[in-house]
């Protein structure tokens, strides 16, 4: 849609190939039914929260940054408010406002909507000249921008087509898999921790050599297959095909060392050395971790922490600053917010979003070998390089 302005903007006549029955069904679902349609950080900030090929997007962001996304949407009649972690939402809180807002501005531009569900794209002699579609028919023009998504939330409609057309016409396609997904590990107390929701946790990727992936402190939920929640979908962007041997390492108090933890513990201790050991926890971790903490250590909740040992607290500081699971897998595509891999980006001119292997030929947002972490990141990826491949005259 955003690609649908910013090329009629520029002076083009459009036709919006759709195959679906409305338009912008995967947006209704961003930011639970909110949208968070993209953050209010400073400008040359964006890169850092690109997990895969941030410097091929300096220049769509220079083009339409996070400021001109939000001035757009006030221009064409949607006010925004901005929340924690400088998130963008519609002041209404309802995402149907924003593709609202975009199905009102391409009508006001004169985009026109063709109901069909493209197939192939036409090339003649290195130039993209059309679309084919699945009733048979040609579409036509001198311009075609892939603007299909990724795999992710399949039942949106997002189920890859754009990967398998711009393969079949000879473009690289880096390796798709989920991200910003759920992790299934090994953990045997799955059902006692379901639930549990810690923030601000302390999150780091190790891979097979023990080597730090990816470090990230951000909230987590504990769930019945394993972990969920922003630190848990960022790290997701790090891991890829091959987990074996991959390990999540927690940390349930990040700003506070382990000698910081203890003093604490021991100035706790001090000051009430007859109270049983769970009550001297009581704003430190939540009682099911507790309990289960220390049981794994034979200390029984009703222990005077006075009597706990300095060796057993040490350990029990340990489990709290280092508790590690083995990864088992990612959640599928349909758990995923968004698709890695993708369009190779070398084969794409960053400064036009057009195919260096075919003239004519435009690629936009996650078809493109590009992920962002949670935060409205992503959906900023497909307004500036939807923008950006509009406009390229």
């Amino acid at each position: 849609m955003m690609a649908a302005i910013s090329s009629a903007r520029s002076g083009h006549s459009v036709t919006l190939i759709e195959k679906n029955d409305t338009l912008g069904n995967k947006l209704l679902l961003t930011g639970n039914g909110r949208c968070n349609l993209t953050n209010r950080c400073n400008p040359s900030e964006l890169i850092q929260h690109i997990a895969t090929n941030g410097k091929f997007l300096i220049k769509a962001f220079k083009a339409f940054s996070n400021l001109d996304t939000i001035e757009f949407f006030h221009e064409i009649g949607l006010q925004t408010k901005t929340e924690s972690n400088n998130r963008v939402y519609p002041l209404s809180d309802h995402s149907k406002d924003v593709a609202m807002a975009l199905l009102r501005e391409m009508k006001k531009a004169g985009v026109q909507f063709y109901q069909g569900e493209a197939k192939d794209i036409i090339v003649k002699d290195s130039v993209a000249i059309g679309v084919e579609l699945k009733d048979g028919k040609n579409r036509l023009g001198d311009r075609i921008i892939l603007a299909t998504g990724g795999k992710s939330y399949p039942l949106t409609g997002s189920t890859g087509d754009g990967y398998r057309m711009a393969r079949r016409i000879g473009h690289t396609i880096m390796p798709l898999r989920p991200a910003l997904v759920p992790m299934e590990i090994h953990h045997h107390r799955k059902s006692n921790w379901m639930g549990l929701s810690i923030a601000d946790a302390g999150l780091t990727l190790y891979n097979p050599q023990k080597e730090k992936q990816y470090t990230t402190i951000n909230d987590l939920l504990f769930t019945h297959y394993g972990i969920s929640g922003p630190a848990v979908l960022n790290t997701s962007s790090h891991c890829y095909e091959n987990l074996e041997g991959y390990s999540i390492e927690i940390d349930l108090k990040p700003t506070l060392s382990e000698q910081d933890l203890d003093q604490e513990l021991i100035s706790r201790i001090r000051e009430n050395p007859k109270r049983n050991i769970a009550n001297i926890f009581y704003d430190l971790l939540p009682k099911r971790l507790l309990g289960d903490f220390l049981l794994d250590l034979g200390i029984p909740m009703d222990s005077i922490s006075g009597d706990v040992p300095r060796e057993l607290r040490s350990l029990l500081i340990h489990r709290i600053k280092h508790l590690t699971f083995p990864i088992v897998r990612l959640r599928s595509f349909r758990e995923a917010m968004v698709t890695g891999g993708g369009v190779m980006v070398k084969e794409i001119n960053p400064s036009t979003m057009e195919s260096k292997l075919f003239q004519g030929l435009f690629f936009t947002g996650e078809v493109i070998d590009v992920d962002a972490y949670t935060g409205g990141f992503n959906l900023q990826i497909a307004f500036s390089t939807g923008f950006l491949a509009g406009k390229e005259d």
